[in-house]
């Protein structure tokens, strides 16, 4: 609210970006606009601050240089940009060589979080590991089995957790045949094909 009831005037945001929260180079800036920003193009902190002006010209441009701007203090928020962490699955099916109605199944699980590129864990600190037949109502937990009777369709889901907090679902679907063997290299976010075993 304005004291003299002046009209409202000019917007101005403020927003000083750190890169150094995460493994990025460069260095502090100050970006200033008069609207907000709705999309962060690089990841970091964003501390921000917004102050408005009066216009107590009335239309009368000589008044202009007593317009006023608002205290910035009380204003004040952080925001972090990052990026999503990324889960994959990849397969490999082949016939067992014991049993021809079954298949050996080397399903592979793989994550990383490009915001911590020098971690050692690539910046994933949980990993949750799901599968289940497709017409069962309930996951079961743990990784796809390396051996699994064929003709039968499977949903995998695999759950990572990075360093902010973030949580990606990656689910992929395996239907096992007689046609031929197959391999999948799925979508990062989800996927669900046909793969076949011979």
């Amino acid at each position: 609210s304005d004291l003299e009831n002046d009209d409202k005037g000019s917007d101005e945001w403020i927003y000083t970006y750190d890169p150094s929260l995460f493994d990025n180079s460069g260095e502090i800036k100050n970006i200033v606009q008069s609207e907000p920003m709705t999309m962060f193009e690089n990841v970091g902190a964003y501390a921000i601050t917004q102050r408005i002006s009066d216009n107590p010209t009335k239309g009368n441009s000589a008044l202009a240089g007593y317009a006023k701007w608002s205290d910035t203090d009380e204003v004040e928020k952080l925001i972090v940009a990052q990026t999503r962490p990324v889960a994959e699955i990849r397969s490999d099916i082949m016939q067992s060589n014991k049993d021809s109605n079954r298949c050996i199944a080397n399903v592979t699980y793989s994550a990383y979080d490009s915001d911590h590129p020098q971690d050692e864990r690539k910046g994933i600190r949980e990993e949750y590991f799901y599968y289940k037949e497709i017409s069962d109502t309930e996951w079961t937990e743990g990784r796809f089995p390396a051996e699994v009777h064929m003709g039968k369709t499977y949903l995998v889901k695999y759950v990572v957790k990075d360093l902010e907090g973030t949580l990606w679902t990656t689910d992929y679907g395996i239907r096992l045949h007689e046609e031929s063997v197959g391999k999948l290299e799925p979508d990062i976010r989800s996927s669900s094909s046909d793969i076949k075993c011979k």
